[in-house]
C-alpha cells in the first residue's frame, strides 16, 4: 500500500508564508487556491490537497506540485511551493487502496 502526501488549506497557509519570507522561488497566492476551492464547492477546514510531484529544489529545498481537483481530472488547476525539507517531511498522508499505486496518480 502506498501512502500520499497532502496539505490543508491550514498548512498552506502557514507554508506559503514561510516561503514568501524566506525568498523562496514558488509559493502559492493562497487567497487564489481558497477561490477556486470554494468554486469546486470544497469546505476549506476538510479539503486535502494531495502533493502529485516533487523534485529536490536548490539542495536545501523541496519543491512540490500540489493539485486542487476538479470534476475533470485533466484539467486540474495546480500549484508549486517550495517549502524545507523538515516540512515536507511533517505533511500528513493518507493510504492509497491496495487498488491504486501513488504513481498512478
Amino acid at each position: 500500500m502506498g501512502q500520499v502526501k497532502y496539505t490543508t488549506v491550514e498548512i498552506l497557509e502557514k507554508l506559503s508564508q514561510q516561503a514568501e519570507e524566506f525568498g523562496k522561488n514558488r509559493y502559492p497566492d493562497v487567497s487564489m487556491v481558497k477561490n477556486a476551492l470554494i468554486e469546486l464547492g470544497y469546505d476549506l477546514e476538510l479539503v486535502k490537497l494531495p502533493i502529485t510531484f516533487t523534485m529536490d529544489h536548490n539542495d536545501v529545498e523541496v519543491r512540490a506540485r500540489f493539485v486542487i481537483p476538479g470534476p475533470d481530472p485533466e484539467q486540474n488547476e495546480a500549484f508549486y511551493l517550495d517549502m524545507e525539507y523538515e516540512d515536507y517531511n511533517n505533511l500528513p498522508c493518507v493510504e492509497l487502496p491496495d487498488n491504486i499505486e501513488a504513481d498512478e496518480l
